[in-house]
């Protein structure tokens, strides 16, 4: 039960139009099993920005949160998506997919850096809905179209500061 490929692999998408805020194509990372039947999909929380300022400022601080370019080809899973038995029994012989988050927009939007130019004069893409969308489109040409059981779920943390 602990022998197995701890490791969750790339997958950048193929399509145009899923792209993380600088443009760079969005992706998955994915352990394939030989049941199909099981999947776990796990989206990455990691909040948004509003305003051009805020856009800069989490580029530069946070450049996984905003473009694929840094991204290893590689994870090990944890937690949800472990391999291992003895840490995640539910889910350890499932097809395991990580979605990391680089669109800062609560895998909400669909803009384009060309439509946000032109209203809010910024060059940042908003795609989050559109990079679900093509995700779950390659895992259903990838088996998941048979699946009997699929989790999905993400992680979101909020703080709210008052002073």
């Amino acid at each position: 039960m602990q022998g197995r490929d701890p490791h969750l692999y790339l997958t950048k998408l193929r399509h145009h139009d899923a792209v993380c805020n600088d443009g760079s194509k969005a992706g998955y990372y994915i352990r394939k099993v030989n049941d199909i039947s099981m999947w776990v999909i796990y989206l990455e929380g990691g909040n948004y920005c509003n305003d051009v300022g805020g856009c800069e400022l989490r580029k530069e601080q946070y450049r996984d949160l905003t473009s694929s370019h840094f991204w290893p080809s590689k994870k090990e899973g944890e937690g949800i998506l472990s391999t291992n038995y003895y840490i995640n029994p539910l889910g350890w012989g499932s097809n395991l997919v990580y979605v990391p988050y680089c669109t800062s927009d609560l895998w909400l939007g669909d803009s384009s850096a060309e439509d946000n130019e032109i209203e809010f004069k910024t060059e940042f893409h908003f795609r989050g809905a559109r990079v679900i969308r093509r995700v779950i489109e390659d895992l259903l040409d990838s088996g998941m179209r048979h699946a009997t059981h699929v989790l999905v779920t993400v992680l979101a943390v909020w703080v709210s500061c008052s002073t």
